[in-house]
């Protein structure tokens, strides 16, 4: 996950035991659909506790997608969250407190990761994110 890359998804798989779902919503936003994934009991990794996975697929232009993004949900505030993970980001972060990006990946190697408050209402915490 922080090295924001595909191979996210084989070490996801390989480690599917410890990531038992309680339940699964998706949402539609305007031009997305987000699958979330709510895990039960929670994991603890890296001083966070997860709470949920999450898939994002944007559809800006018509029905085939634009965009996609994977995370998780943790129960930390998004500061929070960042301060937890300094020591993997020593570049830092820049942003408010609606949105932090890491500074770890230059702009042109079209890598994102950042921390922000939820997107779905009634949700807290914070978001995990990461796009390639």
């Amino acid at each position: 996950m922080l090295a924001c890359d595909t191979n996210f998804f084989q070490v996801l798989s390989r480690e599917r035991a410890a990531f038992r779902s309680r339940e699964v919503r998706t949402i539609f936003p305007e031009n997305q659909r987000i699958d979330i994934v709510k895990l039960d009991p929670p994991v603890e990794v890296l001083g966070l506790r997860l709470t949920g996975y999450r898939q994002q697929t944007g559809f800006c232009y018509g029905p085939r997608p634009t965009s996609f993004e994977w995370g998780f949900q943790v129960d930390e505030t998004p500061a929070g969250t960042v301060l937890a993970l300094r020591d993997h980001f020593p570049e830092g972060f820049e942003g408010s407190d609606e949105s932090l990006r890491a500074l770890k990946f230059p702009v042109q190697t079209q890598k994102n990761f950042y921390v922000s408050k939820p997107l779905p209402a009634g949700e807290t915490g914070a978001d995990l994110h990461c796009s390639v």
